[in-house]
């Protein structure tokens, strides 16, 4: 049986820490790398229900390269996720300007489900609960926030496993 998809694009502010969440996993497989476009792809698998999924990581810088993704964005199994510094309130704002800027770009062809993810759990918060909250209800529904460390790896596979599983959910 071939393995399914599950597609994320994922972006975030300066220092939030998306290539060393992507990379803390996808030690333990083959990691896929390409360049193309302003956009570095990186594959990992995750097990839901025992079974195998490739779960693919477009990480993108700001708006630029989201006209490449156009086929991306039909797909059924596809999520947006949103990172952010927890111990650096300023990281926070700039998240929610990137996702404000995707928004306008995308419109329509928004995926339907979204993350808020908080790096950095290792370190001491710096945003409240409250500013957090309030990015949550600017992203809408369909919006999902996790807190993990890639650098200790606390909460990593979890936080993996979540993100493919409310993806395959939400296709359904």
């Amino acid at each position: 049986m071939t393995k399914e998809d599950i597609h994320v694009i994922i972006t975030g502010s300066r220092n939030a820490g998306i290539s060393s969440f992507i990379a803390q996993k996808s030690e333990d497989f083959p990691a896929n790398d390409e360049v193309g476009m302003g956009i570095d792809i990186q594959t990992t698998s995750v097990y839901i229900n025992d079974t195998e999924y490739s779960l693919l990581f477009y990480e993108i810088a700001g708006t630029f390269p989201l006209d490449s993704l156009k086929k991306i964005f039909q797909k059924k199994a596809v999520g947006l996720a949103v990172m952010f510094d927890i111990s650096n309130p300023v990281s926070l704002e700039f998240a929610e300007l990137i996702f404000n800027q995707i928004q306008e770009k995308l419109g329509s062809r928004m995926p339907k489900i979204k993350f808020l993810l908080g790096s950095h759990s290792d370190l001491p918060k710096g945003v409240s609960q409250e500013a957090i909250d309030a990015i949550m209800t600017i992203l809408g529904g369909n919006t999902y926030y996790f807190e993990f460390s890639s650098k200790t790896g606390q909460n990593m596979v979890e936080t993996m496993n979540q993100i493919a599983q409310k993806i395959l959910d939400n296709a359904k």
